[in-house]
């Protein structure tokens, strides 16, 4: 099951795509984060990683970020040979997700508005600093 902010342009174009890939299989789920279903797996994380991530949940497993890179890959079809890239290098995996979710509101394929939220390691509640700059704006 993937955990998406499904205010989030990038994330709802990605799980489109995922979609896509995952075909007539169906072995992937998508559930909004700030749902009843998400808040039952993800209820105890800190709202910071909550909602700066992207999570996979399988069984009662969670991955975030860059770390369910690798677990996804595995259930997409023909991305085991991706996958164990990613398993391989999970720096680089982290490092790549954050650079794309830093960046999202440059990311210009989608020609909309972008989640502003970023991952964070200061504490700040994402859902606040997106509601503060779209004040300033």
């Amino acid at each position: 099951m993937i955990l998406y902010d499904r205010d989030c342009d990038l994330c709802v174009c990605s799980a489109e795509r995922l979609r896509t890939w995952d075909g007539r299989r169906r072995r992937l789920r998508f559930v909004p984060l700030r749902s009843p279903e998400a808040d039952g797996l993800l209820g105890g994380m800190d709202p910071d990683t909550l909602m700066a991530f992207w999570h996979l949940a399988s069984g009662e497993r969670v991955w975030s970020g860059g770390a369910a890179i690798a677990p996804l890959l595995q259930l997409l079809p023909g991305g085991r040979p991706l996958a164990g890239v990613a398993a391989g290098l999970p720096h680089t995996a982290d490092v790549l997700y954050r650079l794309v979710a830093e960046n999202r509101g440059r990311i210009a394929v989608l020609g909309q508005r972008a989640c502003t939220g970023r991952p964070s390691r200061s504490g700040t509640d994402p859902r606040r600093r997106r509601t503060d700059q779209r004040r300033r704006q």
